[in-house]
């Protein structure tokens, strides 16, 4: 079983700017605007904080 947090690519921004490899980790994000507690998963960079939605 994979876990909530899993290296799966490079960050774009990073390599188009810095040309750097930094690896995007998974992260599951919950809502806290409403009582719903929906989540969605996003793909996060841990360098610049750029994100792409699953």
């Amino acid at each position: 079983m994979v876990g909530l947090n899993w290296a799966y690519s490079f960050c774009d921004y990073c390599i188009g700017n810095a040309h750097e490899k930094v690896l995007m980790l998974r992260e599951n994000l919950v809502s806290t605007y409403d009582d719903s507690k929906s989540s969605v998963e996003y793909w996060v960079c841990p360098q610049c904080g750029s994100n792409k939605k699953l």
